[in-house]
């Protein structure tokens, strides 16, 4: 009942299964004897087979060494039998559960074969008792254990381990810290990022972002999303190098999918301003578990077996950059927008035929007597302008501003998306 989780049917047949292989006899522990139907069978008990030989076993140890768990499971089940051979607790075995790991090598059936199980539906059943395999079994597997092959797959186990543990800790601290501000629409400058997860050619979620966020910035948002959302992330690595510090994870392939062909981005671009990666106004990221994915062990330094790592060394020949700050030759989209929303201040118009107004100037600014144009048209041209040296095209920018009625705010917000 305890193995099946209290399930009084299941419970049943495993009891029935047992009975049947222990005794020879389909369905019933009775056969028909000198008495009748039903008395007990006066045949004599079949004879053990012989036990196989120790070359059998100390191969199929061997050749299960390569699985670290696999080989300690069957020396904890052979030696329970070795002390009780009805051991309930091995003497029916389920490969599921706390048994899953006998299922990651193929020779295990077979050796638990040859020490005296009996498979039946979905149970390994112990019905052949015999001390003196069983004593075969644990040299075998003793031999196995002492060779180079099982303290390789050893070290490698010990070394996921620890590389998963100090990955999960990672996630956990930096889910301590929240994720960066979402700008509001209309009130800050904004980039829209759509994510897609794991191929998928559908966009899972979108979110703003400031242009003038770092992409390590995004990757930090990511994590702190459920786990169920994302790609399962490792080898995380702490860039101590940067200003302010950043983790970055080797683990996931984050790329540009925008336009063909995708980029894909590396450590040093987690340095970087979105805007500086051209993901401003808008852009379409992938993010998958890079193939072949694992521990990556070590830092840049001098290496470790785990799954975190840390790097102080990388970008050593070029001086830290702030996180924000601009990079190459273009201007931030704060410090674009700033620039060209106040270019017309403080100017003197120009004299002779052609007469040029500023924003918000008037007509008495290019002499006495002088027409004043419509406030509205000059003020409608230095809107258009404005945008264009945004970078936005002239059509464009006039089609935003005639399905808004003019507003600037609402335009800039339409011309984003």
């Amino acid at each position: 009942l305890e193995m099946n989780g209290g399930d009084f049917e299941a419970a049943l047949s495993m009891l029935l299964a047992q009975s049947e292989l222990l005794t020879g006899t389909p369905g019933s522990s009775k056969g028909i004897g000198a008495h009748g139907v039903g008395a007990p069978s006066a045949a004599l008990p079949p004879q053990p087979p012989a036990p196989p030989p120790p070359s059998v076993l100390g191969d199929l140890a061997a050749g299960i060494s390569s699985s670290k768990p696999a080989l300690d499971a069957l020396a904890v089940i052979v030696g329970k039998l070795a002390r009780n051979a009805r051991d309930h607790s091995v003497s029916v075995l389920h490969l599921s559960g706390v048994n899953t790991c006998l299922k990651q090598h193929a020779l295990v059936p077979n050796f638990l074969q040859e020490i005296g199980y009996k498979a039946s539906s979905d149970f390994w059943v112990y019905s052949r008792p015999d001390p003196a395999v069983l004593v075969l079994a644990q040299q075998a597997i003793d031999r196995a254990r002492s060779s180079d092959e099982y303290q390789v797959a050893a070290a490698v186990t010990l070394s996921s381990s620890e590389a998963d543990s100090r990955t999960a800790e990672t996630i956990a601290a930096m889910r301590q810290r929240p994720p960066v501000h979402e700008p509001v629409i209309g009130e800050e400058a904004v980039t829209r990022l759509a994510f897609h997860f794991n191929g998928e050619a559908r966009a899972a979620l979108e979110r703003r972002f400031a242009p003038d966020d770092a992409l390590s910035d995004v990757v930090h948002y990511l994590v702190t999303l459920e786990d169920s959302r994302v790609p399962p992330s490792s080898s995380w690595e702490l860039v101590e190098s940067a200003s302010p510090p950043f983790w970055w994870c080797h683990g996931w392939e984050v790329s540009d999918i925008t336009v063909a062909p995708p980029r894909v981005f590396d450590l040093e671009d987690g340095r970087r301003t979105l805007q500086s990666l051209e993901l401003w106004p808008s852009a379409q990221i992938s993010v998958q578990r890079r193939r072949g994915a694992g521990v990556t062990g070590g830092t840049t330094q001098q290496g470790n077996a785990a799954g975190v790592s840390s790097s102080t060394s990388a970008a050593a020949s070029s001086p830290a950059r702030a996180v924000g700050s601009r990079l190459g030759g273009k201007l931030k989209p704060s410090e674009l927008l700033g620039k060209v929303s106040h270019r017309f201040d403080n100017k003197t118009p120009l004299g002779g035929a052609r007469k040029h107004f500023n924003v918000s100037g008037t007509a008495t600014a290019a002499g006495p007597g002088a027409p004043s144009p419509p406030s509205t048209t000059a003020h409608q041209a230095s809107v258009v302008a404005e945008l264009m040296a945004m970078g936005f095209p002239e059509t464009r920018v006039r089609a935003a501003l005639k399905r808004v009625n003019g507003n600037k705010e609402r335009a800039i917000e339409l011309l984003l998306r």
